[in-house]
């Protein structure tokens, strides 16, 4: 089944590292890994997004939307 995801939803080419997203980007721990995820804070610091990204998307495009 991983398989078939992968040729259904190819993955994009990475757009970001851990530099050019260092106060945002985080990692969980996961069973295959990690899963970047972008932590995002409002700015009266009582709400808090926390964005993974789907199948075909990447955090670098996303970023500058959210």
């Amino acid at each position: 089944m991983l398989q078939l995801n992968s040729i259904v939803f190819p993955s994009p080419k990475c757009t970001y590292s851990t530099e050019s997203l260092f106060k945002s980007l985080i990692y969980i721990p996961a069973p295959h890994g990690h899963i970047p995820c972008l932590y995002l804070q409002s700015e009266r610091k009582s709400k808090v997004l926390l964005y993974f990204h789907g199948n075909a998307e990447d955090l670098g495009i996303t970023y500058g939307y959210l």
